[in-house]
């Protein structure tokens, strides 16, 4: 592939069908940059259960007409939304652990997932001081009665790919400004919406944007509020904050501070930032207020508890109520179930559960999809809420290594080709195949097809519908793997 092969993957055996891939400070498998694809070429990856990672063939679209029972329709002239990307999160667990590495190990860490050689996060997102991944509670400011928020400090994570997305999102106001006096718990601010407390809470929105705009670091989105639903528990760091009251926060405050900072004025704010449940009727409350809608972008989901009563329908509706915002999936983890804990080294299954929702998510109108932690240590962690779950990368301090799972691999078939400004397509796919497909800003397309089956399909035919005189044909999707196609545009 170009100028040089790729590393392969190191396995690690946790059984017959649990596989990670060892890295460390000397060795990584990677994923080099494809060469230039003919004139109806098209090359075939695929990451399977029994071990292949983004192993790869050409194949040849051909004018040989024949009959196969398995048959994929791409017609990339019936164009849906737009792509924003891919990628996962920077929280403080995320930091110690990459910092608990030796700088080989961390380097080739960063380069799986954002350099050309590896999967190419487009997007990241950046929590707004303390989440339950942190080793404690803090906010940026702990100062009582700082209105001008004089004593504000971070550290900016010094990213150098200009092509990330950053994308911030706030757990909690500093406790002084709550009526609990504590971060924990889902009291709101103190006083009414035009109190001093929320114009300062505004303020330290547009401080945490300026201090990294100190370092060169500029921010492309922001939620105004992590899960505003899970002020309900008592223990979380939230602002219970009803939509009455973020609309009106918004309105009055974020919005025409952001509108009116140089930080802040082409962000693009999104709402919700919660789980599926709360739509329609959450987005409904707030954007039908046009003076506070006119600053919002998007509106953010989480997978948790999309598989117990609450389809992608609501999706659909969603966007049908706003299409001129974005949906986006903004935070997923597998593990995270009191019956599913933690970290389980090398499952293909969790793998194929974050296939599964990708593809119902950008099925139904929803532009991108950002993982959660993008590290872990062994066990899951570190939280100080001992709230382990599982993570595509867990880092092995000891042994100074890391291990590459499933998920990692996943989550590279769709980041790695499916670049922020491709369409999604219409496409067709039989019985027992799931899939999306693509047209990228080069205008290549890009086929992702996922078989979560025990069954092997072995001859599958894919057709574009502009090279009407030619099929792919004879195309294997072994049992149980994800796989990402990819061809150019036939020129005329």
């Amino acid at each position: 592939l170009g100028d040089s092969e790729a590393n392969d993957c190191i396995p690690k055996y946790y059984d017959q069908n649990r596989i990670v891939c060892v890295c460390n400070s000397t060795y990584c498998d990677n994923f080099p940059t494809t060469e230039t694809l003919k004139q109806y070429q098209a090359i075939h990856f695929v990451s399977t259960k029994c071990g292949k990672r983004f192993y790869r063939e050409f194949r040849n679209f051909s004018t040989v007409r024949k009959r196969s029972a398995s048959v994929i329709k791409v017609n990339p002239q019936q164009k849906q939304q737009s792509i924003i990307g891919f990628g996962g999160a920077f929280t403080d667990a995320v930091g110690i652990n990459i910092l608990a590495l030796s700088p080989g190990a961390q380097e080739n860490l960063l380069r799986s997932y954002f350099g050309a050689d590896g999967i190419q996060y487009s997007i990241a997102r950046v929590p707004i001081a303390s989440t339950d991944f942190s080793t404690h509670v803090y906010s940026y400011d702990d100062f009582p009665g700082d209105f001008d928020l004089k004593n504000f400090s971070l550290t900016a994570i010094n990213l150098t790919d200009n092509n990330l997305k950053l994308l911030a999102s706030p757990w909690s106001a500093p406790g002084w400004m709550k009526e609990s006096g504590k971060m924990e718990g889902g009291t709101g601010l103190i006083g009414g919406i035009n109190s001093s407390y929320h114009v300062t809470w505004a303020n330290y929105y547009i401080k945490f944007l300026e201090e990294y705009a100190k370092n060169d670091i500029k921010y492309w989105g922001l939620t105004v509020q992590n899960e505003p639903s899970a002020g309900l528990i008592r223990s979380y760091r939230c602002d219970m904050n009803l939509c009455q009251t973020l609309k009106d926060f918004i309105k009055y405050h974020l919005g025409p501070k952001l509108k009116n900072s140089n930080v802040g004025k082409n962000i693009a704010l999104m709402i919700m930032d919660d789980q599926r449940y709360n739509l329609p009727k959450w987005p409904l409350k707030v954007l039908n207020d046009t003076d506070a809608s006119e600053y919002i972008s998007g509106i953010a989901v989480h997978w948790y508890e999309n598989f117990f009563l609450f389809p992608p329908s609501l999706l659909v509706e969603t966007h049908n109520n706003h299409p001129n915002k974005f949906l986006l999936s903004t935070e997923a983890c597998n593990g995270y179930l009191f019956w599913d804990r933690g970290p389980i080294y090398g499952s293909w299954i969790r793998g194929e559960k974050y296939a599964k929702d990708i593809l119902e998510n950008l099925q139904n109108w929803v532009s991108g999809w950002i993982d959660w932690n993008i590290c872990l240590d062994l066990h899951g962690g570190p939280n100080w809420a001992q709230n382990f779950v599982d993570s595509p990368v867990l880092v092995n301090k000891t042994a100074d290594e890391f291990y590459k799972q499933p998920m990692f691999y996943v989550m590279g078939h769709f980041s790695k080709f499916i670049r922020s400004g491709s369409t999604k397509v219409n496409a067709s796919f039989p019985k027992g195949l799931n899939g999306a497909a693509f047209v990228t800003p080069s205008r290549q397309r890009v086929l992702v097809i996922v078989n979560q089956s025990d069954s092997k399909f072995d001859d599958v035919t894919i057709q574009d519908s502009t090279i009407a005189e030619r099929l792919l044909t004879n195309v294997t999707i072994d049992p149980h793997s994800i796989n990402t196609i990819i061809w150019d545009k036939v020129k005329s």
